[in-house]
């Protein structure tokens, strides 16, 4: 709970979000569609869609953060 309340405040926060995406934003929504379609397997269903898009959420946040985090890792070391 704590986790979520200082995510909250600070929107910066990418891997706050992250973990608030899969859990709480996706997983949710899709838990309870999902079996509207699927039955009960679509309750296991949206636990592996809802890490499959927050995996590709957080390979594209780090994707375009990584590269400037060693850039000023390099700068620090010149």
């Amino acid at each position: 709970i704590s986790h979520c309340h200082t995510t909250l405040r600070n929107p910066n926060d990418r891997f706050g979000f992250i973990a608030l995406l899969r859990k709480v934003i996706l997983l949710v929504p899709l838990a309870l569609l999902l079996p509207e379609w699927f039955g009960v397997k679509g309750v296991f269903a949206a636990e592996a869609v809802a890490d499959a898009t927050a995996a590709i959420c957080c390979t594209a946040v780090f994707a375009w953060r990584f590269p400037k985090i060693l850039r000023g890792v390099a700068k620090r070391h010149d």
